[in-house]
């Protein structure tokens, strides 16, 4: 579902932000139109927002209560301690500090993630009886490739996915891509989320550790996973559950689990009546979001395309 929002008042503008975001204060216009645009998509757990303002103009934002990542097309953008221009990408953490700064002719996209999605993305199982809280050390990427890597995600998030109701529509859709996201992000900007513990991971990096992951991953294939679900289950930490993945299968705990989904698609494909249903509704109740991808993956599992397999 996508809202639009065009208008030329002050006033008009900042309700919208202030409903948005959090309470926003605007100055410096003198007069001058804005030509504001914002174009907003919605999935669970994650907004985006084609966002143009045709302004040059002093903020005052309230803190946040959402993540925000702000990929920069053209514009410029000034929070404290940065100044963001064509290209750049920068995460705004929720807390207890506002922001202040200009938006200098902004043309954006901005995602807003729920921090329930991160904070579960990066858990780490068996660190204490709770997770440690999520935090970021910067605003941005650490390298020059990691924001090019974050900020391509983010356009293939928006272009590929956000922009076709059939996709994000089934469950498992969204999740992967809210998932996808915040792993993209915890990746790619410095945060609080490695881990020291070589050795005792390495020795829970066992078979039986293995064996347990692969249970609960073949038992659940429905359900919204992440590493740290199959990390616990196993009894394991993260990095002990990758590891043992790594180990003995040579892959990873989210690889096999698109493995076990795919054949479960497998299985639909052979039950399902061509008049009924589509190859892309069954890979997208899947999570497989890119059909041409999932036509190659199961064209490499089962020699045969999809299609072959719907119609025979």
């Amino acid at each position: 579902m996508a809202v639009v929002f065009e208008s030329t008042t002050i006033d008009e503008i900042e309700a919208f932000l202030s409903e948005t975001y959090t309470r926003v204060n605007l100055s410096g216009l003198n007069g001058v139109p804005t030509r504001t645009r914002i174009v907003r998509t919605f999935l669970p757990g994650l907004t985006s927002d084609e966002f143009q303002l045709g302004a040059d103009l002093s903020y005052r934002a309230d803190p946040l209560d959402h993540y925000i990542l702000c990929s920069l097309r053209s514009g410029g953008v000034e929070i404290p301690e940065y100044s963001a221009g064509p290209g750049d990408v920068l995460l705004l953490p929720p807390g207890e500090r506002g922001l202040t700064g200009r938006l200098r002719h902004p043309r954006e996209l901005l995602l807003m993630l729920d921090p329930t999605v991160l904070q579960r993305v990066a858990a780490t199982a068996l660190e204490g009886r709770r997770p440690a809280a999520l935090s970021f050390h910067s605003h941005r990427p650490a390298t020059t490739a990691a924001r090019r890597q974050l900020r391509d995600a983010i356009d293939y998030v928006h272009t590929q996915t956000l922009t076709n109701p059939a996709l994000v529509s089934e469950p498992l859709i969204s999740t992967t891509i809210t998932q996808f996201l915040a792993a993209m992000v915890l990746a790619t900007v410095p945060n609080n989320t490695r881990t020291d513990r070589t050795a005792e991971n390495r020795r829970d990096a066992h078979p039986a550790t293995l064996r347990r992951a692969i249970s609960y991953i073949e038992a659940n294939p429905q359900r919204d996973l992440t590493i740290a679900d199959i990390a616990t289950a196993a009894g394991v930490t993260n990095r002990a559950i990758q590891l043992a993945f790594r180990r003995h299968l040579d892959t990873t705990p989210l690889a096999y689990l698109r493995q076990v989904r795919l054949a479960q698609a497998h299985a639909d494909l052979q039950a399902a009546d061509p008049t009924q249903t589509t190859v892309t509704a069954i890979a997208a109740h899947w999570g497989f979001h890119h059909p041409g991808r999932f036509a190659n993956q199961y064209r490499t599992a089962y020699g045969q395309s999809p299609s072959t397999t719907l119609n025979t």
